[in-house]
């Protein structure tokens, strides 16, 4: 009669390693090799399934170890990066006036040029109107009646973006 070895063990964990603030990200595992049946321990989360969801508020390394039915264990990382929003706030105020009403809206924050900036004002019916420009600080003439609220929408290189809406901030 003949012994026969088990293939060694081994662990792979796969997931998205980019993550925008306040998302989560599913760590799935792939174990081969070893003598089943396997336990998992996920570190700094404390997980013990093969697969885990988490929602790092930093970026961090997270490690899994696998033991087999012989004792024997496998561990591998992954580092998952935690990308911030943009912050976003405008500093103009309300404004009012006759047709044509012309301003220049400003973000508190400085412009990055790896950042969309992305402007969308609609006015309330009865004829609704949406006024849209791509750019930090546009420069745009009402000269239809209504009352416009602002959607402002700033996306990161990394696909973070946050949206802010400004209620009634022109009216004309």
């Amino acid at each position: 009669s003949s012994i026969s070895q088990p293939s060694p063990l081994n662990v792979l964990v796969t997931g998205n390693s980019s993550l925008c603030a306040g998302s989560s990200a599913s760590l799935t595992s792939n174990v081969s090799g070893g003598t089943a049946p396997y336990n998992f321990q996920w570190s700094p989360n404390g997980g013990t399934s093969p697969n885990t969801v988490v929602s790092p508020v930093e970026s961090t390394v997270y490690t899994l170890t696998v033991n087999d039915n012989n004792g024997c264990q496998a561990a591998t990382n992954i580092a998952i990066a935690v990308n911030p929003s943009p912050g976003a706030n405008v500093i103009n105020n309300q404004l009012v006036g006759c047709a044509p009403v012309c301003a220049s809206f400003s973000l508190a924050q400085n412009q990055n040029s790896n950042y969309n900036y992305n402007w969308i004002f609609t006015s309330s019916a009865p004829s609704p109107t949406v006024i849209s420009f791509n750019q930090y600080n546009p420069q745009i003439c009402f000269t239809k009646e209504g009352v416009y609220t602002a959607n402002i929408s700033i996306t990161t290189a990394q696909g973070c973006t946050t949206t802010i809406t400004y209620t009634n901030l022109v009216t004309v």
